[in-house]
């Protein structure tokens, strides 16, 4: 037998820190931080990047110079990810999901990041996508569209629940992950991407995505990554993968996004299942939502898909594709009951409504009635009334929820937005001593702010002062242009 000289550890190390230094020389090549920003500039998330569209235009103009400069900053050492702004939008359980605004640049490194990523995981993954995972498929390599259309992957799991059934599967359990994008761990993410924790990579990654982990320097974290951008989005995959294979090795297993359907022939079977998942999950620092883990036994197909909307006929992704005034009043009763309060009974219908119809008292009077019961719709609302150029009654309900200090922070940013281009001289004035308020406290969120400001530029240009001022003592760059580009639209 040969004797050990120890020569073999150098080059096991030698290696190592090879492919170490070359993931981080891939990470910031040249072509991957392009490819990362055509991905961004083609993400079919209208949402997001209407908060940056003047941005990436400005951007766009000097790419090539943009990029290179990026890249030697990443190279030296000298990029610094910067502290992000965050929005908290209400969801349904009158709770708040936060969406985070990350700087352009920081946007360009997370998809950079992103794409390794998808490189790492695509093989495995694509075994997985429309067996047992439905959501947030991959583009081709190298494509400018990162992910797939949702709906593909929405539709599809619909069907395959139902033909489950046929083939017997009555029982299902449902499983939900409690604030997924905020409970994953970077450590555990990374090593997805990579094994060594002492490679120039894992470090300077780690490192960012703690900056990213909170809107506060002082309240950074080694958990969570940023809601919003598509990239992250992937990066929520990543982290479930091993699960998903361990799962769909043995059970009839449904995921999208962190919504999970285990379906069995027993309820043994979906038992057992469901505590193999939850021990899963837990060992990797995920934490069950036991209000939305349920068991039951269904007795039609149609129970399976009870709360999946049909978006076969309408999507709300952001296209502007308009619908008639009398279609828009048929239809609108088909997502919401009116016989008593508003209930909206199908919110996805409801907001392609909203998002795409044009003016309509019988519209105009369901949203104003649902705005103060159903908060998470806003943008929808907000959407809905760019058909008017004033609308009293809009302007009545937005002054009256804030002076009483309505408590979430998004629905406060579009409302002092409203106001300011709907209102009148005396409404403006009425309001204008609350918004110093909003923009001097500290504790104001971010959206809220945004909005304040916005109000106050429009009583600057409506001659009632010298309100602009106040811009000045804003920290945040990303504040800052936002206000800019959303005060070159007032009247």
């Amino acid at each position: 037998m040969k004797k050990w000289d120890g020569k073999g550890w150098e080059a096991v190390l030698y290696h190592r820190n090879l492919s170490n230094i070359m993931n981080f020389e891939k990470l910031i090549s040249n072509k991957n931080l392009s490819l990362a920003w055509r991905r961004i500039t083609s993400s079919k998330d209208a949402r997001y990047k209407a908060f940056f569209r003047h941005i990436l235009e400005a951007y766009e103009l000097g790419f090539d110079e943009n990029v290179e400069d990026l890249q030697r900053r990443l190279k030296n050492g000298e990029y610094c990810a910067q502290t992000p702004v965050r929005f908290y939008v209400p969801k349904p359980s009158g709770l708040q999901r936060p969406i985070t605004l990350l700087a352009i640049e920081d946007q360009i490194v997370l998809q950079a990041l992103a794409n390794l990523f998808a490189e790492k995981v695509r093989a495995k993954r694509n075994t997985l996508a429309r067996k047992y995972v439905y959501s947030n498929e991959l583009g081709k390599k190298d494509s400018p569209f990162f992910l797939e259309k949702w709906q593909i992957g929405f539709s599809q799991l619909k069907r395959d629940l139902r033909a489950k059934f046929r083939e017997g599967y009555v029982w299902i359990a449902t499983f939900d992950i409690s604030a997924f994008y905020d409970t994953i761990p970077h450590e555990l993410l990374l090593k997805v991407l990579t094994t060594s924790s002492n490679g120039e990579l894992y470090r300077s990654a780690r490192e960012w995505l703690k900056t990213w982990s909170s809107d506060k320097p002082s309240d950074q974290h080694n958990h969570g990554i940023p809601q919003g951008p598509m990239a992250s989005d992937f990066l929520a995959e990543c982290i479930l993968l091993a699960i998903d294979q361990r799962m769909s090795e043995h059970y009839a297993y449904f995921r999208y996004v962190d919504d999970i359907r285990i379906l069995g022939k027993t309820e043994l079977e979906v038992r057992q299942a469901l505590v193999y998942l939850d021990i899963l999950c837990k060992s990797r620092g995920l934490i069950p939502n036991s209000d939305k883990t349920k068991i039951k036994k269904v007795l039609s197909a149609t129970e399976l898909v009870e709360d999946i909307p049909d978006v076969t006929g309408y999507f709300d992704d952001g296209e502007e594709t308009s619908i008639t005034k009398n279609a828009a009043e048929k239809r609108i009763l088909e997502a919401v009951d009116i016989s008593g309060k508003v209930t909206i009974k199908d919110k996805t219908l409801f907001r392609y409504i909203l998002f795409r119809a044009p003016q309509s008292e019988d519209v105009l009077k369901i949203v104003l009635r649902a705005w103060e019961h159903y908060p998470e719709h806003t943008d929808a609302y907000v959407a809905f009334l760019e058909n008017y150029r004033r609308c009293d009654s809009a302007v009545r309900l937005g002054i009256r929820l804030l002076e009483s200090n309505y408590p979430y922070d998004y629905v406060q940013g579009d409302l002092w937005k409203l106001v300011a281009r709907m209102g009148k001289s005396s409404e403006l004035v009425r309001l204008t001593q609350l918004a110093i308020e909003t923009v001097r406290n500290s504790d104001s969120g971010h959206a809220c702010r945004l909005g304040a400001y916005i109000f106050l530029c429009r009583c600057d240009k409506a001659g009632l002062g010298n309100f602009e001022k106040w811009m000045m003592y804003e920290d945040r760059a990303v504040i800052q242009a936002l206000v800019v580009r959303l005060k070159s639209n007032l009247t």
